[in-house]
């Protein structure tokens, strides 16, 4: 007898994105432009507090084609679904069963939540699921040492262009390290989720 398919059985691609300054209206601009469905699910982190946060899901929501939920601790990913990870008490992870995982920040930790954390600990938790990472506008280096993690590790990574970014900050710290695959604007960004959703990168 054949059971419904589970969580991680269902999701085969996962997009996660990190992002801080310039984030509220680069994300509005970037899932604008995807479709209703894409057979993945996306999980961003945003250096933005909670009551913003949750703000922001509800303008995307009404503006995007995907459905834009605040994630929240223990919730289960969902393809065709953007999960929004925000708010300065903790740091997010995607676990090997396809849940959202909150956990409480570092000692002396600067950039709140981490995406550092959620790339590295991605590289660490999934096994078989796709995984595309990206590194969108914002002050700082958070997100350069995950991205590379992915790199090293096989999964797709792309940097958002010094020239569309609204601070050239995180993509440029990813740059440096020289550990992605692409570069570019939030349009060219959008057509390379397109295609990795299916398979053509």
């Amino acid at each position: 007898m054949n059971g419904a398919l589970n969580n991680s059985e269902q999701i085969k691609k996962i997009v996660l994105i990190g992002i801080s300054t310039g984030g509220p209206s680069t994300l509005r601009q970037l899932f604008q432009i995807l479709p209703e469905k894409l057979d993945l699910c996306i999980v961003v982190v945003i250096h933005i507090n909670e009551s913003s946060a949750e703000k922001l899901c509800c303008l995307l929501d009404e503006c995007c084609k995907m459905n834009v939920i605040f994630a929240t601790n223990k919730m289960p990913l969902e393809n065709n679904k953007i999960f929004i990870c925000s708010g300065t008490e903790y740091n997010y992870e995607v676990s090997s069963d396809l849940k959202i995982i909150t956990s409480p920040h570092f000692e002396k930790q600067i950039y709140k939540p981490s995406v550092n954390h959620l790339f590295e600990t991605a590289v660490k938790n999934i096994r078989n699921q796709k995984l595309m990472m990206i590194l969108l506008t914002g002050m700082g280096n958070d997100g350069a040492k995950g991205l590379a993690a992915g790199y090293d590790s096989g999964h797709l990574t792309v940097i958002q262009d010094e020239k569309s970014s609204v601070i050239y900050g995180m993509p440029k710290a990813a740059k440096l390290l020289g550990k992605y695959h692409y570069e570019g604007t939030i349009e060219e960004i959008a057509e390379l989720i397109k295609k990795f959703s299916r398979n053509l990168i």
